[in-house]
């Protein structure tokens, strides 16, 4: 298991070089960089090829990855030229994340827009990820469908990734207290696990049973990053800093309770 954090709140208004300080300072090996010229780092499918190979050298000179590009592409809507359109945007945000050998791109599918059928939304948003997905092989990149929305229903988001039938793709699993059976995640997260490539995490208080998900995570032996999606700070680095150590000690406590052992992660 790895660290990074999102930058879609907590470092929403840092630079560049600003959101590298942050993730050295509060120990994550990666940054997630939430995409759509909103934000100032700049990381966005406008850069040119030099700036590219200058922003992937800065990463590996400071050891860091960028662990996911957070693209804003929605694949529900039911105009098929729209969708056209939005999946070969996914194709460039996925040539922009080879080119900062990032492994994956983040896509919506969000709502079922009202009046339609779910399955059938479901079959064109898979078959849109499968297309996108085919784009981004060409570049090493994955394609990964958040459990977002009404797409945080396992159903759905499980349906669209066997429409889309690409082995490029995946799920980014979205810690929400939706997924809660009883107060567990467990069932929920059993559905999707075996397509799980990412993970967002949000703040503790929120009612989500973290230390079962890392359970779960050390028993299917994860590698990848969990990400923190957090409430933006005037006091960033000590935030940040907090969730990460309460993060690690809980994912050494569920080793320990799995009888793996501790890590030193």
């Amino acid at each position: 298991m790895k660290l990074s954090y999102t930058t879609y709140l907590i470092g929403a208004k840092l630079n560049f070089n600003e959101s590298i300080d942050l993730a050295i300072a509060t120990g994550c090996a990666g940054i997630e960089f939430r995409t759509g010229n909103i934000f100032p780092h700049g990381i966005e499918v406008s850069l040119t090829p030099e700036q590219r190979k200058e922003k992937r050298r800065i990463f590996e000179d400071k050891y860091l990855e960028v662990s996911c590009l957070n693209s804003q592409f929605e694949l529900h809507n039911p105009d098929a030229g729209k969708r056209r359109k939005v999946v070969e945007d996914i194709g460039r945000m996925a040539e922009l994340a080879g080119d900062l050998n990032c492994p994956f791109v983040r896509v919506f599918g969000n709502i079922i827009p009202e009046g339609l059928d779910a399955r059938e939304c479901v079959k064109y948003v898979g078959e849109g990820l499968g297309e996108a997905a085919e784009l981004a092989a060409q570049y090493g990149v994955d394609i990964l469908l958040e459990m977002h929305g009404q797409y945080n229903f396992w159903g759905y988001a499980l349906s669209a990734l066997q429409y889309a039938n690409r082995q490029n793709t995946g799920i980014l699993y979205n810690c929400d207290a939706r997924d809660l059976v009883g107060g567990s995640m467990r069932e929920t997260f059993s559905r999707v696990k075996k397509y799980v490539k990412h993970v967002h995490m949000h703040d503790f208080d929120k009612g989500y049973p973290y230390l079962q998900l890392f359970e779960e995570l050390v028993r299917m032996g994860y590698e990848g990053y969990v990400s923190a999606e957090i409430t933006e700070s005037s006091e960033q680095a000590k935030v940040l800093g907090l969730h990460n150590i309460c993060t690690r000690t809980m994912y050494d406590l569920a080793r320990l309770r799995v009888g793996v052992g501790l890590t030193g992660c």
